[in-house]
């Protein structure tokens, strides 16, 4: 007998979330026990979504990266370079929706409008 269905992406999603269905995080011990758990039930990746703190993300790839499992992001409250230096293996939907461009970004806080904001980024200056 097998281990039962491969599930190749399961949510990963932090507090305030308007997808009701998504799992809300209660903080980076939840995240290390929702991927240990999936990942013992199949789970060949995970994705973590817009609501998702930096703690959360970083104990989530932690456990995946342990288990030799992918990480990819659809963040909001993470820009992509915090993204990326946590190790994320995937940031996905390109650069209109880093918010690390939003003016006066809060760190784990997605930002309420954030669509035009890369248009607005000064291609000529320093980061």
């Amino acid at each position: 007998m097998g281990r039962g269905p491969v599930i190749s992406s399961l949510s990963l999603e932090g507090k305030g979330t308007p997808a009701p269905q998504m799992h809300e995080l209660t903080g980076p011990e939840d995240a290390t026990r929702m991927v240990e758990y999936w990942a013992a039930q199949g789970a060949t990746s995970f994705k973590a979504y817009m609501y998702i703190t930096r703690a959360e993300l970083a104990a989530a790839v932690q456990a995946a990266h342990k288990l030799g499992i992918k990480v990819s992001g659809h963040l909001c409250c993470i820009g992509f370079r915090e993204a990326a230096a946590i190790g994320i293996d995937n940031l996905e939907h390109g650069l209109l929706v880093d918010t690390e461009f939003h003016p006066g970004k809060q760190p784990d806080v997605c930002p309420a409008s954030t669509r035009n904001d890369v248009a607005k980024v000064d291609l000529n200056t320093q980061p």
